[in-house]
């Protein structure tokens, strides 16, 4: 399979067509041709018409991508087969549907963002990475991880041509070997290619061979949150010399060395027994749909910026049930309200928790603008 140069021929001439940007001004930018050989063949796609889905969300990320949407026509090119913006919850995406609307698409629904991630696949993507998110120059890339972004430069017999943005789909962290990749717009007008491979070794990252004076550049991977290495948390509630709620962290993967934070909190110890506490990213304080009524029917925490109750008592069902509402807004109806397989009885049997849905749970990356 390759990745072949984005231009259209018009009246005899070659022209170079432009990759649309995720940025608050829309800029364009270029993204060009890359022969790309992929180390497992995936299948090809019919691009359809624009805005089909390629793949669902469904399919990819062990259930929790989103949708790769048809460019059409323009299915491999930098023009758009839509003069629309998408956006996540009156967030802008990006260009509907280029390479960056798909990585801030996704990063904006798990709520690992929350304000567009400005710039133009390639270096600009990278130099505007929001700052929550932590990143690795290529040649110190220690691990590929699912959701963790892949930017790259594209140079024409050494000239630089743009870039291109991947998206890892793999169901854990990966030093060494072949990951996934899927992508949004990628492969050729009548051809598309949303799933492609890369490489990790040594701390490098490669995306294909390039070949016909085309080659490619990692800049470096950007981590979703979700796949960072593990931290460890100590919140102690009882019997603290501050009198206060203390925190305690140790990042892995040394966790018996001392804690990097050891510090009071603002919260008094007497608040021990009155809730819940929970590290998570989000800074968050606001009333919640949810009725103190509930606070020793079951467990509450986040998942991410999701809010889940797991509801073990009092359940209409006689199930134990799951609830989750989305932020920003904790006031709206749960967006999940089912019952599950587990018993009501089960409630006092164990501990019941959402898991990060990066464990062990899908496989893949992002790619752009790829052709067979």
């Amino acid at each position: 399979m390759n990745l072949h140069a984005s231009y259209r021929v018009l009246s005899g001439l070659r022209i170079r067509i432009a990759c649309a940007a995720v940025g608050t001004a829309l800029s364009i930018g270029i993204m060009s041709a890359l022969p790309l050989p992929v180390a497992s063949a995936a299948p090809s796609v019919n691009p359809g018409s624009c805005g089909s889905v390629l793949l669902a969300g469904s399919a990819w990320l062990g259930g929790r991508g989103v949708n790769v949407k048809s460019n059409g026509a323009d299915e491999g090119l930098g023009s758009d087969c839509s003069s629309a913006h998408s956006y996540v919850n009156g967030v802008l995406a990006g260009d509907e549907w280029q390479c960056p609307e798909l990585v801030s698409r996704l990063y904006l629904s798990q709520g690992w963002i929350h304000a567009t991630w400005a710039g133009d696949a390639g270096q600009p993507l990278w130099n505007n990475t929001p700052g929550n998110l932590s990143k690795q120059a290529n040649g110190q890339v220690s691990y590929l991880g699912p959701g963790d972004v892949v930017i790259i430069n594209v140079f024409d017999n050494g000239t630089s041509d743009g870039g291109h943005a991947l998206v890892v789909n793999d169901s854990s962290h990966v030093t060494s070997g072949t990951v996934d990749l899927v992508s949004q717009n990628s492969g050729a007008p009548g051809n598309a290619k949303p799933q492609v491979s890369g490489t990790i070794s040594g701390g490098k990252v490669s995306i294909g061979g390039g070949g016909g004076g085309w080659t490619y550049q990692t800049i470096g991977v950007v981590h979703a949150p979700s796949t960072q290495q593990g931290v460890l948390d100590f919140i102690k509630t009882k019997n603290t010399g501050s009198g206060k709620v203390e925190l305690f962290e140790i990042p892995g993967p040394n966790y018996q060395r001392q804690p990097t934070v050891a510090t009071p909190t603002w919260f008094s110890a007497g608040d021990a027994n009155n809730g819940w506490f929970q590290m998570e990213q989000p800074t968050v304080a606001t009333p919640t749909w949810f009725s103190p009524g509930d606070a020793n029917n079951g467990w509450f925490q986040l998942d991410g910026s999701t809010l889940v109750f797991i509801k073990t008592k009092n359940t209409g069902s006689g199930k134990v049930e799951l609830f989750e509402i989305p932020g920003p807004n904790y006031q709206r109806q749960p967006t999940v309200a089912t019952p599950t397989w587990f018993s009501a009885g089960d409630a006092n049997n164990g501990w019941f928790q959402m898991a990060s849905w990066t464990e062990n749970r899908w496989r893949g990356v992002n790619a752009h603008r790829y052709r067979p």
